[in-house]
């Protein structure tokens, strides 16, 4: 039988289901658990926000799986900054409801590396929506971005010293829009991660901010 189409909200709904029928173990569960593990992981490396991926993956599915499933609907790629907005409020109330406060830039790291794992994939990276996705912003990205000297400095220098854990909405928006700017209007936002070097290990040489 030929598969389905890939589209974003039926990707995120058989997520939902997998949530919510854990005693079977299918590649939606599979995906949902490595995703919900690598966000948290991400997220809570601020030492001034610290908690456990069980957390973690329940701030996902409060703030993230239900919202998608229920009130709200994906948007044309046009609005997906609007619709990031709506989602960073709900991963910042359900972790309020886990006794966590967080601040814009913890909320959309937990929302950005989720979407990351969970939704990209070699085959569907040019896809409208996908290319519309935020990409995880760190301190390694801000002061890399830095020192090549590219975009407005002025910009990612205030960005940087605020440090990323500490992004307000409005530092947020605008680190996304800076992203935009630096790779033009066509070019999909997750090619922003050419200036993460996380995986070399760069991160253990700085504090995170």
């Amino acid at each position: 039988m030929k598969p389905e189409a890939f589209t974003v909200p039926s990707s995120i709904a058989l997520v939902s289901s997998a949530t919510r029928n854990g005693d079977v173990y299918t590649i939606h569960v599979h995906m949902h658990r490595l995703a919900a593990w690598a966000a948290s992981t991400a997220a809570r490396s601020s030492p001034s926000c610290r908690f456990d991926v069980e957390t973690g993956t329940r701030i996902i599915e409060l703030g993230i799986v239900d919202l998608l499933t229920g009130a709200l609907s994906w948007p044309e790629p046009c609005k997906m900054n609007e619709f990031h907005h709506s989602l960073r409020h709900s991963v910042i109330a359900a972790a309020a409801a886990c006794g966590l406060s967080f601040t814009h830039g913890i909320a959309a790291k937990l929302i950005n590396m989720y979407f990351k794992v969970v939704l990209i994939t070699a085959e569907n990276c040019m896809h409208p929506l996908i290319a519309a996705l935020h990409p995880p912003i760190d301190g390694d990205m801000l002061q890399a971005i830095v020192r090549a000297k590219v975009g407005d400095q002025r910009l990612w220098r205030r960005l940087r010293d605020v440090g990323w854990t500490k992004f307000s909405s409005r530092d947020y928006e605008e680190a996304i829009a800076g992203l935009r700017s630096l790779l033009g209007p066509d070019t999909p936002l997750w090619m922003a991660e050419e200036y993460w070097g996380g995986y070399q290990g760069a991160w253990k040489k700085r504090p995170v901010r």
